[in-house]
């Protein structure tokens, strides 16, 4: 009984979604595939319209289960799926996915393939995803990957109930309460959330610069969010990292009195590494300089390359015209 209520529920929500999108005569079609606990491959299926009060909205209609990640096979469940909900899909003039091949691709993509059938839906790629990217990209300088690394293992670590006690019963013990109990697993492919487990390190380290990147992807996320207000959001977010570029000195200098915090904690001392006139695989700034200062070479060879690193990825993913004509 209970389950027959919530399909009467569902059907009946549905129905006004529905009537709602028909009515506005336009609308656009989000897509996104994932698996579940079950190892079934599932497509989420939403839409955005404008209503009668002129208002974006964005709601759900319903997974569906897909065999196949094929272009030609997601466009199908894409559009049979608005059909099987009522949508009348001449109304599309929107479709919007994450850059994938078989979602983003110019000719076997689902947008191009989706685009032969109903030639107003323009692609436009998801602006979160695009902000992951550009995340990704800025924090494959080789230090910030490392420190990744190492966050990750010691997550696995204490990953057991018997090592995970212990942690717990020193933060019990310990004179000042964090806030986070237990460290958190790096997210695998939204890098940006990676935030949050690296913040809950830092505060649970005594028992990195992704913050910018926080408040914007939660932006871009809102429902009623539009391209044009995505577009002005990134470019407040370039021109505060361009700010702090230009005072790099004076910003990171806030950030290293923190780390020597955190290491005088460990009696750990914070040195430059091993300076060679010939080196590849890593940073070496003033070869020539003996006497290299701790906090100038850290400036230099992490700090200022991410923030250059990540301008740019910004600027570009989201500057240059993405969407597909």
């Amino acid at each position: 009984m209970q389950n027959e209520i919530i399909c009467i529920c569902d059907k009946l929500i549905l129905k006004e979604i529905v009537g709602k999108v028909n009515a506005a005569e336009g609308f656009a079609v989000l897509a996104d595939e994932t698996t579940d606990i079950a190892t079934k491959e599932q497509l989420t299926l939403c839409v955005r319209f404008i209503d009668n009060n002129n208002m974006v909205n964005e709601s759900f209609l319903q997974f569906v289960i897909i065999n196949s990640l094929t272009g030609n096979d997601l466009a199908s469940a894409i559009i049979n799926g608005l059909k099987s909900c009522g949508i009348n899909c001449e109304y599309l003039i929107g479709q919007g996915y994450d850059g994938a091949s078989n979602m983003s691709g110019k000719y076997k993509g689902v947008q191009a393939i989706v685009r032969e059938e109903y030639p107003k839906a323009i692609y436009v790629h998801c602006a979160a995803h695009t902000l992951n990217l550009a995340v990704s990209k800025a924090s494959n300088i080789q230090p910030i990957r490392n420190c990744l690394s190492i966050i990750e293992k010691l997550y696995d670590f204490f990953n057991t109930p018997k090592r995970n006690n212990v942690l717990l019963n020193c933060i019990k013990n310990a004179n000042e309460t964090p806030n986070a109990k237990t460290l958190k697993r790096l997210c695998a492919t939204r890098w940006i959330q990676r935030y949050d487990a690296v913040n809950d390190f830092a505060e649970l380290f005594p028992f990195l610069l992704f913050s910018y990147g926080l408040t914007l992807c939660k932006q871009l996320q809102k429902i009623r969010i539009d391209l044009k207000e995505a577009v002005e959001l990134s470019n407040d977010v370039i021109k505060n990292l361009e700010l702090i570029r230009a005072n790099a000195e004076e910003e990171f200098h806030k950030l290293f009195l923190q780390a020597e915090v955190m290491a005088s904690v460990f009696e750990l001392e914070l040195a430059v590494k091993r300076i060679t006139k010939r080196q590849a695989n890593r940073g070496n700034p003033c070869s020539d300089n003996a006497n290299l200062d701790v906090e100038e070479y850290y400036r230099i060879t992490i700090f200022i390359p991410y923030l250059e690193f990540f301008i740019s990825e910004l600027t570009e993913r989201f500057f240059i015209p993405f969407i597909y004509f």
